[in-house]
């Protein structure tokens, strides 16, 4: 950034940085001694066309072809704030949405810090989902596995009932150690970029509509491998799947989903 030159007043300043601005050229005036206003140009290179202009404006400051286009300058400046405005609602850098660490702590948004901490909690009372009695107020239905046969009632009498909760529960539980540590890293960055965006209210929803639609189809899927689906490659495939896709998994694609083709492509 270098200076142009002096104008003697602040409004003649402001006239000619806009005027620069319409040619293409930033400035800035900023006041000097004996109340004069340098204007300082941003980038060096367009500096002789900076003091080209000052000097004809110097010549004949009131010259229309200068006042009448501060207004159109004013406009112009406007929709380009308006678009930036859009650009960066819609762009994140690297740094902001993957942010781990701040100020030496964990930066995990409040209702992300809550999804997380259930889903600890719960996997560990459960042992890694070994342990039937802890899980089974969470699940969707209960079940009895009878021998090779499972029993389960999927009129979802217990949901009819007022257990509403098992409609969104099944996501906090989780199978593995990596399983937990890998889902609880991914929905702390995607979950706590979602909500800073736009807010623990739509991040909450977002994430209950998603369990509700999620969950279904895990049924439908564990009705299928158990009772019908023939032992083979491709349904140890679909199964090591259905255990790695157990718990948040799902959530974290439809956030990542949200994060990658609304929030980031429009």
């Amino acid at each position: 950034m270098r200076i142009a030159g002096l104008v003697q007043d602040e409004k003649r300043a402001i006239t000619l940085c806009s005027y620069l601005y319409l040619q293409g050229i930033n400035s800035e005036p900023r006041q000097g001694d004996d109340n004069t206003f340098e204007i300082w140009v941003m980038d060096e290179d367009q500096l002789p066309d900076a003091v080209k202009i000052l000097k004809e404006f110097l010549n004949n400051p009131d010259d229309p072809k200068y006042t009448k286009l501060v207004r159109l300058a004013v406009k112009k400046k406007a929709r380009e704030e308006k678009t930036n405005k859009a650009y960066d609602k819609k762009y994140y850098s690297r740094t902001s949405i993957f942010s781990t660490l701040k100020g030496g702590s964990f930066n995990i948004s409040s209702v992300t810090g809550i999804l997380i901490a259930i889903s600890v909690v719960i996997t560990l009372a459960s042992w890694f989902g070994k342990v039937i009695a802890v899980i089974r107020p969470f699940l969707i239905t209960n079940y009895i596995v009878d021998g090779n046969l499972l029993n389960l009632s999927i009129s979802l009498s217990e949901i009819y009932s007022g257990q509403v909760w098992r409609l969104v529960t099944p996501i906090f539980i989780h199978l593995g150690f990596m399983h937990i540590l890998f889902n609880m890293m991914w929905l702390k960055d995607l979950g706590s970029m979602i909500e800073r965006k736009h807010g623990p209210a739509y991040f909450l929803i977002m994430v209950i509509l998603m369990a509700i639609i999620v969950t279904p189809f895990g049924v439908i899927a564990a009705i299928y491998l158990h009772e019908y689906a023939k032992k083979g490659p491709i349904t140890k495939m679909i199964r090591i799947a259905v255990i790695n896709l157990a718990g948040v998994p799902s959530i974290v694609y439809g956030v990542f989903g949200l994060g990658f083709f609304v929030s980031m492509m429009g």
